[in-house]
């Protein structure tokens, strides 16, 4: 009787100091001053939605800004190297239904001349031209004044072949 009463009391303080040191493990894994919230984007991008926004009126077509590429690519063989698509696109232009993608964009700035933002850059083309997206790319050195931007977003929308698609979906 006395050896279960010593395994029973050894028992509960092995649980007791187990669960004390997971208790701590756990609470000492995550500093309170490594996350903080960020804006979705920058004031450039934001100057972006709000003119592509505009074409939301005139068209049945939905804007989605920060696209990551593994919520509109899929691999359709082995899923090795996935991370590849884990790549973030400023902004998506589906029709109002989210049935279709219609139309990716990119801005670049200065950064995206750096090797490796060029090679990620080539990578992200590489996977939309094998998915059959089209990706248009606006750069920030240039001034992308209002009409122009929306013009040559018209412009690629009624492109495509599928533009009757489109104005059939109002």
């Amino acid at each position: 009787m006395i050896y279960i009463i010593i395994l029973i009391i050894l028992y509960l303080l092995f649980s007791m100091i187990h669960t004390k040191k997971n208790s701590k493990e756990i609470k000492g894994t995550i500093d309170s001053n490594l996350y903080k919230q960020k804006k979705i984007m920058t004031d450039y991008e934001k100057y972006f939605y709000h003119v592509l926004s505009k074409l939301e009126t005139e068209l049945p077509i939905k804007i989605h800004p920060q696209i990551n590429l593994a919520t509109i690519v899929t691999k359709t063989k082995e899923n090795r190297y996935i991370n590849e698509l884990f790549r973030i696109i400023d902004f998506a232009i589906f029709t109002k239904d989210y049935e279709k993608l219609l139309l990716l964009i990119e801005i670049n700035d200065k950064t995206h001349r750096q090797k490796k933002r060029y090679r990620r850059d080539q990578k992200v083309k590489q996977i939309l031209s094998i998915a059959n997206i089209k990706l248009i790319t606006f750069y920030t050195e240039y001034s992308n004044q209002e009409d122009y931007i929306l013009n040559r977003i018209r412009k690629e929308l009624h492109d495509q072949e599928n533009d009757f698609q489109i104005q059939k979906t109002i």
